[in-house]
């Protein structure tokens, strides 16, 4: 008797080790949910001024010729615009304000000024509306010349029809000082593009230069060569 119930005690005793055992079913991880990235704290606001005229890294520019200035903004947000104001000696000669259009990268703005009068130009670039605030307000110069040199003549609009020449093709050093190279130069180019033939680079030439036109016009007979 004693037996059988020692035997029935081992049983149970190996039963319950047994479900002991079991491992109990593994629940599935909850994955957390994705925070929404941070909302930008500020607009990064850029602004160039495009002109086919230069010297070195100044943007040059000639009176009643117009310029490019256009820029980006980052994020783009809806309601977007930018005020442009131009200066000359720290007096505002200028405001105008332009849309921001979205793009693939966030926005971008732009518009065509034409300065009156030669000086140092002050552009800068203001964002308004939209959610986001600037990170700052980016400003640019321009550097309007007289539009008309000749020979002994010195000075960065001599730089700046040398260095436009050069681009074009035309054979002149860049020193800003106007040389009978020079001269050459403008000879050529005004013997390309229709002018009178002179040494003198006045309001026509540069005008056309400012417009990115008056590059050599390359003709090719039927076999391949070149004209002459």
């Amino acid at each position: 008797m004693q037996a059988g119930k020692s035997l029935g005690a081992a049983t149970a005793a190996l039963l319950c080790a047994g479900a002991l055992s079991v491992p109990a079913p593994s629940l599935a991880a909850t994955p957390a949910p994705t925070a929404p990235p941070p909302a930008p704290s500020a607009a990064n606001v850029t602004v160039r001024v495009q002109s086919f005229l230069s010297a070195g890294k100044k943007v040059i520019g000639i009176p009643r010729s117009a310029v490019r200035v256009r820029g980006t903004v980052a994020p783009f947000s809806a309601g977007q615009q930018v005020q442009l104001d131009f200066f000359v000696k720290g007096k505002r000669v200028k405001r105008k304000t332009r849309p921001v259009v979205q793009t693939s990268g966030g926005g971008r703005f732009g518009y065509w000024f034409k300065p009156k009068r030669r000086g140092v130009y002050r552009v800068r670039a203001t964002l308004k509306g939209g959610t986001v605030p600037p990170a700052r307000n980016p400003a640019k110069r321009l550097y309007v010349v007289r539009s008309s040199a000749g020979p002994g003549a010195r000075g960065t609009n001599v730089r700046a029809l040398q260095r436009r020449l050069v681009d074009l093709g035309y054979v002149t050093p860049v020193n800003g000082s106007y040389s009978a190279s020079t001269g050459r130069a403008v000879l050529a180019f005004r013997k390309v593009n229709g002018m009178p033939r002179n040494t003198f680079a006045g309001r026509p030439v540069f005008a056309k230069l400012a417009r990115g036109k008056g590059g050599f016009k390359v003709r090719y007979c039927g076999n391949g060569d070149a004209a002459g």
